[in-house]
């Protein structure tokens, strides 16, 4: 899953991405401290059932804190793209 965030209030500099029912935040693939937003396109793993996305703010580094967007769904096929702009 491939992730753009530039209209997301609530959150001062960067996001975090978080699974409902997955402890903590999502890795990314690209680099474990690449944050979400400004022009940045970030890659996530996706489950091929989907997913139920949330954003968190950078301060919250465990994605325990209330989420500042979503929940999201999101699915694709293996070996699609899918994109998630936000």
């Amino acid at each position: 899953m491939f992730v753009v965030a530039q209209g997301v209030a609530g959150a001062t500099f960067g996001l975090r991405l978080a699974y409902l029912g997955v402890p903590g935040c999502q890795v990314n693939n690209d680099a474990p401290d690449l944050l979400i937003g400004g022009t940045q396109v970030v890659r996530f793993a996706l489950e091929p059932a989907g997913v139920e996305a949330t954003l968190h703010g950078n301060n919250d580094r465990d994605c325990s804190g209330a989420a500042v967007g979503g929940p999201f769904r999101v699915a694709g096929a293996p070996g699609s793209r899918t994109f998630l702009f936000l």
